[in-house]
């Protein structure tokens, strides 16, 4: 994941609360940041994993199985 997604202010809605997601320590504060940060990775992971499952990669059972989170 690029670093600078972790630095944006509106990144979107991830956990279904209705509020974009803000990484910007100067905005939200390094304990609140922190927290967004960690719900936005949690939710990047989830997604690579879901997109992962739908397709056939037949060929890469083993990194699947070995990266699984």
């Amino acid at each position: 994941m690029l670093y600078n997604l972790l630095k944006r202010e509106r990144f979107g809605d991830v956990d279904g609360d209705g509020i974009s997601e803000n990484m910007n320590i100067q905005e939200v504060g390094e304990e609140q940041a922190l927290t967004n940060r960690q719900k936005v990775v949690k939710w990047y992971i989830d997604e690579v994993y879901k997109r992962w499952s739908q397709t056939d990669y037949s060929e890469l059972d083993y990194l699947k199985e070995t990266y699984r989170p």
